[in-house]
């Protein structure tokens, strides 16, 4: 293509696609200079599109190195917030609980909604601390065998013990309900 300098180009940038007149999203091409005086291209091409493509390569990694720091200044920002969070649910959550146990006593539902998160209580399974495992393991083998896993050592599975079962060797403590806050989550 030959230039002409009363003459103007057009492109779609995101497809290169070159297009009569002025659209929109379409920007105007700029001829490099030896385009500009309609000298033969190979007396100025392979030097003047090095130059302005090492150009634009330097202004691509500038924009590359601008993320990074937004990101970087991002994730301390998320940081600075996510610590901001723990401190209010160090200084809040137990006085917060107090007010949802409030809210939820008497009641089948044990959790209440308010007007930015539902905030409860979930049940926990009873937690089994095995302290002697030879005893818990002699008595499981005799009463429920399928609780005994034999691997490269003998071991107590504990989620096949019998609830409710006194075990020798093993104590069972009852686990606060967990306390929860869940804020809404938006559907994507």
């Amino acid at each position: 293509m030959v230039w002409t300098m009363s003459e103007q180009i057009w492109f779609l940038p995101l497809t290169g696609e070159v297009v009569p007149e002025e659209t929109e999203g379409a920007q105007l091409h700029e001829p490099l200079p030896g385009e500009q005086d309609q000298l033969p291209d190979h007396e100025w091409m392979p030097d003047e599109l090095g130059v302005e493509c090492l150009k634009l390569e330097g202004q691509i990694e500038a924009e590359a190195m601008k993320l990074h720091a937004v990101k970087i200044q991002h994730d301390r920002k998320v940081n600075a917030l996510r610590s901001k969070r723990k401190t209010l649910e160090y200084f809040y959550w137990e006085r917060l609980k107090r007010v949802v146990l409030q809210d939820t006593t008497g009641r089948k539902k044990k959790s209440a909604d308010y007007t930015y998160f539902r905030a409860g209580f979930r049940k926990q399974q009873t937690l089994v601390e095995v302290h002697d495992e030879e005893k818990a393991i002699a008595w499981a083998r005799e009463h429920c065998p399928e609780a005994v896993a034999i691997k490269m050592i003998t071991k107590l599975d504990k989620r096949m013990l019998p609830k409710g079962a006194e075990v020798p060797g093993v104590v069972r403590r009852p686990r606060e309900d967990k306390f929860f806050v869940d804020f809404p989550k938006e559907k994507k």
